[in-house]
């Protein structure tokens, strides 16, 4: 059973193959979940059908089992995500980095066509601009969309993620970024959340 659903061949809990459809928000988000600890590797099937598919293209050679690619590809559906503490540690010790990043979600909400060349032009312009490095906004803008500081390339990621996620995302992890310490508490309380 998993939320109090039987499911069919799976009461012995021997790990297995499962595919789940809705798998990425509500009781089909929490089948995977629940279906994933117990060792299954799992299959996710969405409305979100293209978006999906992208992603999975993104991180086939990253994952092994279904199992890996259900958890790496998960992010792209969650409403909220956890940031990695350790990686997300060395972005609260620049205080100028929400002004940074604030500015690169502005360009992001307002460019015309949301492909990864549009926005790699839109990130490597301001970084010219205020006179940084576009690292300066590469890796914290990985940390704000994924909440990992590895992953496919940034600017598939963001294409993928879409506008309203990543303008989403940006405005959540400057909000984490101001708060410090406090901030911590907010990506704590997501992954608390996710289990």
């Amino acid at each position: 059973m998993v939320h109090g659903v039987p499911l069919f061949g799976m009461e012995a809990n021997v790990p297995g193959i499962a595919v789940v459809t809705g798998g990425t928000a509500g009781v089909g988000r929490a089948t995977v979940r629940e279906l994933a600890r117990r060792g299954y590797d799992v299959g996710i099937l969405a409305r979100g059908e293209d978006r999906l598919r992208a992603a999975v293209n993104l991180h086939r050679t990253r994952a092994r089992t279904l199992k890996d690619v259900a958890e790496l590809v998960l992010p792209y559906f969650r409403d909220e995500i956890a940031y990695d503490p350790a990686a997300a540690a060395k972005f609260l010790k620049d205080p100028d980095l929400p002004g940074h990043l604030e500015a690169l979600r502005d360009r992001y909400a307002r460019v015309p066509e949301f492909t990864k060349e549009a926005l790699e032009a839109t990130l490597r312009a301001l970084a010219d601009e205020r006179q940084i490095k576009a690292g300066v906004l590469i890796h914290p803008t990985r940390m704000a969309l994924s909440g990992a500081a590895a992953g496919p390339p940034l600017f598939d990621l963001v294409e993928v993620m879409g506008r309203d996620a990543t303008l989403a995302r940006f405005d959540r992890f400057a909000t984490f970024l101001r708060e410090g310490a406090q901030g911590e508490a907010v990506g704590n309380t997501a992954q608390a959340a996710q289990s």
